[in-house]
């Protein structure tokens, strides 16, 4: 498996849309799992910040203000260090999984940034 970050700094798709996204996977499970040694235990990191900086292409943050997985700071530091961010929403009371991430919402985000990219 590979981070959207990394795929999109070696593919160059038109845009890109994180939903939700960490700065790294040892980062989430340091913050839900403050107790264990992630860092002796992670074989993968998927590292978002360290294959965001190349990525040129248009990119979405998308997240949720009440998201119990990962913590809505990540995703708004991801946001923060995109080099070309289109939009960034957060989504006021939404948890990770709730029905908003599967519908016309998501759908009209898509559209927003496919509409940029092709501008």
């Amino acid at each position: 498996m590979m981070p959207c970050s990394r795929l999109a700094s070696v593919e160059q798709p038109a845009g890109v849309l994180l939903r939700s996204p960490f700065t790294s996977l040892a980062d989430v499970a340091q913050h839900l799992y403050p107790w264990l040694p992630v860092g002796l235990i992670l074989k993968d990191r998927f590292d978002t910040m360290q294959y965001l900086p190349k990525v040129t292409v248009p990119i979405t943050v998308l997240a949720g203000s009440a998201d119990s997985l990962v913590p809505v700071a990540q995703s708004t530091t991801v946001a923060n260090n995109a080099p070309n961010l289109f939009r960034i929403d957060v989504v006021d009371g939404v948890d990770h999984n709730d029905a908003i991430w599967f519908g016309s919402y998501l759908a009209s985000q898509v559209d927003a940034l496919a509409q940029d990219a092709v501008s």
